[in-house]
């Protein structure tokens, strides 16, 4: 079985859930990475909200029943430049170097 990482980005940085307008699916799989990725992750309390076909979902685990977790654009970056990225991963490298640092990134695992 594969594992697959989206990160869901806090562009308005409110309280309770985080709304989330943007993902990004990362193309590559590196389990050692995502072993790193997990054990500094932050569990995230609120919950992270999207758009389904059937409306706004409010989640609090992601596919697998764990509970959600996030990290700072920056520790997120940090770890996403020491691999080789290509295409829109490396696109999404870059998007994250550009945010600013604290912001926090929603780990969904799928």
């Amino acid at each position: 079985m594969s594992i697959s990482l989206t990160l869901a980005f806090d562009r308005y940085n409110f309280s309770g859930p985080i709304l989330c307008f943007e993902r990004h699916n990362l193309d590559w799989q590196d389990y050692e990475l995502f072993d790193r990725i997990t054990a500094e992750a932050v569990p995230l309390v609120e919950g992270v909200q999207w758009y389904e076909d059937e409306g706004l979902e409010l989640h609090n685990k992601d596919r697998y029943g764990t509970p959600l977790t996030y990290m700072p654009a920056h520790t997120i970056a940090r770890h996403l430049a020491a691999v080789t990225l290509r295409g829109f991963d490396a696109a999404t490298l870059a998007y994250l170097n550009a945010l600013p640092p604290a912001t926090r990134v929603v780990l969904w695992w799928s």
